[in-house]
């Protein structure tokens, strides 16, 4: 799942960096950080359906607010009601602001968080 998200956003998403875990301040703005918060597989009462699911945090770093809120739009546009290969479904849950965080250069940078659900099949 981790390798197939990140290469559709990275195809929606030209020049932009997206990768996974760390906030790197020295990395260049625009700039995705996705962070995988929750998940596990699917059950039914007679056990596992086949499906696996993850609660995934897409952090949207710009130099300015409307950079990163611009970002993330182009998140939501890209994967939201994303189905194909082993995505079964991509639904955007929820979203808020951040801090961004400070650059390398001291300059204070926006941030905002697109959180997803992810179904999945292993």
């Amino acid at each position: 799942m981790e390798e197939v998200l990140r290469a559709l956003l990275r195809a929606a998403l030209p020049g932009v960096a997206v990768d996974w875990g760390e906030n790197d301040a020295r990395a260049a703005v625009p700039r995705v950080r996705l962070m995988r918060v929750s998940g596990g597989a699917e059950y039914a009462n007679d056990g596992p359906v086949g499906l696996h699911r993850a609660r995934v945090q897409v952090d949207c770093i710009g130099a300015t607010y409307g950079a990163a809120k611009g970002l993330a739009r182009q998140v939501k546009a890209a994967v939201g009601g994303y189905r194909g290969g082993m995505l079964a479904g991509v639904f955007v849950d929820s979203e808020r602001d951040l801090s961004g965080g400070t650059a390398a250069t001291g300059k204070t940078l926006a941030g905002v968080a697109v959180d997803l659900r992810v179904h999945y099949k292993e």
